[in-house]
């Protein structure tokens, strides 16, 4: 007999459907290998479906790096830190500043006009500030989205202060 399979595959997961009902989840299994992610089959499977692969090239890395940014700065993987300015390669990403120049890393600095650091224009941003650092208790100071240019905020209160970016 012929089954309409279906596969519905996620970022971190897989489903498949054999004639509209879910498979066990012990027939649906993942593996990450360096060149990409697998889905695999058969596990828990009767009929006639025995060991089959499907496979897609992967388009980000597990921790979320697109594998075409990290191709652009010659990189294989992001979970190390090729210029050894103190961040990962994914860390990097997320910060846009670029992975293989040890000058360029995402950092706060004090100017005249207060808090100064570099910002692109899809990141979002939060400063963070403490009173004192034994107490590790940081309170947000300003949260926005980048624009794309060099920020400069007034100097709060505080006296320790903490940059956060993320993506949105």
């Amino acid at each position: 007999a012929w089954h309409t399979l279906e596969f519905t595959v996620g970022f971190s997961n897989a489903l498949l459907r054999i004639d509209g009902n879910p498979t066990p989840t012990d027939a649906v299994d993942f593996a990450f290998p360096q060149e990409g992610r697998f889905l695999s089959l058969g596990a828990g499977l009767d009929g006639e479906i025995r060991n089959a692969r499907v496979s897609a090239p992967a388009s980000r890395t597990t921790n979320g790096t697109p594998i075409a940014w990290l191709r652009n700065h010659d990189l294989t993987t992001d979970a190390f830190d090729p210029d050894s300015d103190g961040y990962q390669t994914m860390e990097e990403y997320i910060g846009a500043t670029n992975p293989t120049n040890g000058l360029d890393y995402p950092r706060l600095e004090i100017s005249a006009d207060g808090l100064a650091f570099a910002t692109a224009s899809n990141r979002l941003y939060e400063i963070l500030g403490a009173d004192q650092l034994a107490s590790n208790q940081w309170n947000s100071a300003t949260n926005f989205s980048g624009r794309g240019i060099h920020e400069a905020l007034p100097l709060g209160t505080n006296h320790f202060y903490r940059l956060q970016i993320s993506i949105p």
